[in-house]
């Protein structure tokens, strides 16, 4: 309790802090604007799929027999995890499931080799992955995962010199208004927006999930980077009012 009691005590005093930031920048609008949209935003529930296993980075290291051990060794995981009432990766790191999956220890001594194996988790999992791994070595050649590298769908020409444009100009507005790039422009956007090429503020505003605050800051220089022209010739405010240099002298 006066762990958790510790964790918070600060926020009533950052919350007002951050809250003065925003006044200052003329940003309230623009938080205000998101925070409305995620309590739209219906939870998704967590369905857990075996095949998940397959997108952890780094996994592409592994041959065939490898993959078959880690798909055990994530399932396994997952129902330690579930047992505990604990995130997985606060059960067993990525990195520790594609060790394992590599060197595919058999024994206890082996097993405490890899990193991530500390006496606490052997202790309480230690048997339970020798098994995982040992159903993995199991699987028959045939019926080993076979990784597919996904294929891209084609992008037309236009669409991807607007693409580019959006990555570009986003690249040059985001220290502008001391914003990361992501929160500018995320990337679903950008090829939602070059995909749809609006060409003027209404259509602009009309698009998924662009948001007000977008098009109210940036708007002229998003339809000046779709139409191929220099967004620093299409840059009239940023923020609510605020010129853009005065904008970006502040930070976010």
């Amino acid at each position: 309790e006066h762990y958790a009691a510790e964790d918070v005590r600060h926020l009533v005093a950052l919350r007002e802090r951050l809250a003065g930031e925003l006044r200052a920048r003329r940003r309230e609008g623009w938080v205000d604007e998101e925070c409305r949209a995620l309590e739209a935003t219906p939870a998704a529930d967590r369905v857990f799929d075996p095949d998940d296993c397959f997108r952890i980075k780094g996994v592409r290291m592994l041959d065939r027999r490898g993959l078959g051990v880690l798909r055990e060794m994530f399932v396994a995981r997952e129902a330690w995890a579930h047992a505990r009432g604990r995130p997985p990766f606060k059960v067993l790191g990525n990195d520790t499931l594609l060790r394992l999956a590599a060197e595919r220890p058999t024994t206890e001594d082996a097993l405490a080799r890899i990193p991530g194996c500390t006496p606490t988790v052997l202790g309480r999992h230690g048997d339970g992955i020798l098994q995982a791994i040992a159903r993995g070595l199991g699987i028959p050649e045939s019926a080993l995962p076979l990784l597919r590298r996904p294929v891209k769908p084609r992008v037309a020409p236009a669409v991807a010199r607007r693409i580019g444009a959006l990555v570009d100009w986003r690249a040059e507005a985001a220290p502008r208004v001391g914003l990361d790039p992501g929160l500018v422009l995320p990337r679903r956007l950008i090829e939602r927006l070059a995909e749809s090429a609006p060409t003027d503020l209404e259509t602009l505003q009309a698009v998924e999930g662009i948001r007000r605050w977008r098009v109210g800051a940036f708007g002229p220089e998003i339809l000046g980077a779709l139409a191929g022209k220099d967004g620093h010739a299409h840059r009239r405010q940023t923020g609510d009012g605020l010129p853009a240099g005065r904008e970006g002298a502040g930070g976010a």
